[in-house]
């Protein structure tokens, strides 16, 4: 995706472009929370919500604070990407959006 990506400020914005990505139905799967089994739930930990869109990008403009409201949604730096962030829970093939200068950045990490 264009770097224009990282100055997004407004979360309208964030969605309306997901919408454009025909990503909204799995941004809407990941809005729903559903109630844990266990101990967990007893203890004060009763929900669990699930992973959306991951947004990688080479520097935060605003696109972190933009994209903050938006369940399931995270942002990450392309300098601070690592296994947890890209495979939650270790189940790969989490959905990746990332900008061009993100790119440029993670080929210049891994010479």
């Amino acid at each position: 995706i264009d770097d224009k990506i990282e100055e997004i400020k407004k979360t309208k914005d964030v969605v309306s472009l997901l919408e454009l990505l025909k990503l909204g139905d799995d941004v809407q799967r990941a809005s729903r929370r559903t109630i844990k089994a266990g101990k967990g739930a007893l203890r004060g930990r009763p929900y669990r919500r699930k992973k959306s869109v991951l947004i990688i990008v080479k520097s935060d403009k605003g696109i972190g604070k933009a994209a903050v409201n938006i369940p399931g949604v995270e942002v990450s730096l392309a300098k601070n990407i690592n296994v947890e962030i890209l495979a939650p829970g270790g189940h790969a093939g989490r959905l990746a959006l990332y900008s061009e200068s993100a790119v440029n950045e993670l080929k210049n990490l891994f010479k």
